[in-house]
């Protein structure tokens, strides 16, 4: 029992040392083909997050625009007193229509 371990041992380390050249191309294949789809996804990644970043810069310069027209609206609005005052239309009462009206039985 014990020889037969050691001749499958001894025979799986002659075909791990002598791989043809099939193997041996099969394997640099796929060791190849793993970087270049992470330098590929990389490449991915690297042009969306330059278009983000060209989005935020962007984006930025709206917001100080919209902080600008902001605070020359709040300047403009405080600046600037409304011309007539609001007034409500009441009508002018005399003294004896107050005293109609306080002498009126309360409900």
């Amino acid at each position: 029992m014990g020889q037969r371990k050691k001749s499958i041992e001894v025979s799986d380390r002659k075909s791990k040392l002598n791989p043809s050249y099939d193997e041996l191309q099969n394997v640099l294949l796929e060791m190849h083909g793993d970087p270049m789809n992470a330098f590929k996804t990389i490449g991915t990644q690297k042009r969306t997050i330059l278009k983000l970043e060209a989005e935020i810069i962007k984006m930025r310069k709206d917001f100080e625009n919209l902080k600008n027209e902001h605070a020359s609206l709040k300047k403009e609005i405080f600046a600037t007193p409304p011309k007539e005052s609001p007034t409500i239309d009441a009508p002018k009462l005399s003294n004896e229509d107050i005293n109609t009206f306080l002498a009126c039985p309360r409900l």
